[in-house]
């Protein structure tokens, strides 16, 4: 139910202000399924500058008919996810990023964990490219264990208020078909964010994604929400 996706904004109101929280909302559009989510995290930075994230992630249900829900319409949670980041400044242009995360799918009983390493590196106060390398592992009861490999390549640009993020997600495994039948599957992507106050900033983000393991299908899928900083 949507309810149990509001909860976590619900706590952080009676969070005291000791800690600085930020939360961010979103839903996404599947073009070729038809499918909605909405997700909603929580993350907080410490001082030493790690950054703990908790993620809960619904899907409108499906009609007796078959057809895909529409949005914002009988949402069930389907995903949690936990991510622990640490952020560490090497020089002023270079910082690296280690991060780890714990993802549950409630429906399929699945789990996945992942490690991340990712570095980015400030050409210019407006140019930043980034580099990531992830390890997922996936578990489940009913199937056998699966895992792949991901390079992350990015440029970030900034333009006055806005964000604009341009990147490309390369996946490699051996384990399992991935993309028409093939170890291998891509990702393009890209992304916009205007800080429209210090603490608000609404953004919208566009994938090209594939479909099915098994097809050369791929579809679009956009994403629009916002994040906002409490403290």
């Amino acid at each position: 139910m949507i309810r149990r996706l509001l909860l976590p904004v619900v706590l952080v109101c009676v969070v005291p202000s000791t800690y600085a929280f930020d939360v961010g909302y979103s839903h996404t559009y599947e073009d070729y399924s038809k499918k909605n989510y909405d997700q909603i995290n929580l993350s907080h930075t410490f001082k030493n500058n790690v950054t703990t994230t908790f993620e809960m992630r619904g899907k409108s249900e499906e009609y007796a008919n078959g057809k895909q829900g529409k949005a914002l319409s009988n949402v069930d949670l389907v995903e949690t996810h936990y991510k622990v980041k640490y952020k560490y400044r090497y020089s002023d242009r270079l910082t690296i990023s280690p991060d780890m995360g714990w993802d549950h799918y409630h429906k399929k009983e699945t789990e996945r964990y992942k490690v991340r390493v990712g570095f980015t590196y400030n050409l210019t106060p407006q140019f930043q490219v980034y580099n990531k390398y992830r390890y997922d592992y996936f578990t489940n009861k009913h199937a056998s264990n699966f895992d792949y490999y991901t390079i992350e390549l990015g440029l970030n640009q900034n333009v006055g208020n806005w964000g604009l993020t341009y990147g490309y997600d390369q996946y490699y495994t051996s384990r399992n078909y991935m993309y028409d039948n093939q170890y291998v599957d891509y990702k393009v992507k890209f992304a916009a964010e205007y800080k429209l106050t210090p603490n608000f900033k609404p953004y919208f983000e566009i994938r090209n994604e594939c479909y099915k393991n098994y097809l050369s299908q791929r579809q679009t899928n956009v994403e629009v929400g916002f994040n906002y900083k409490f403290f």
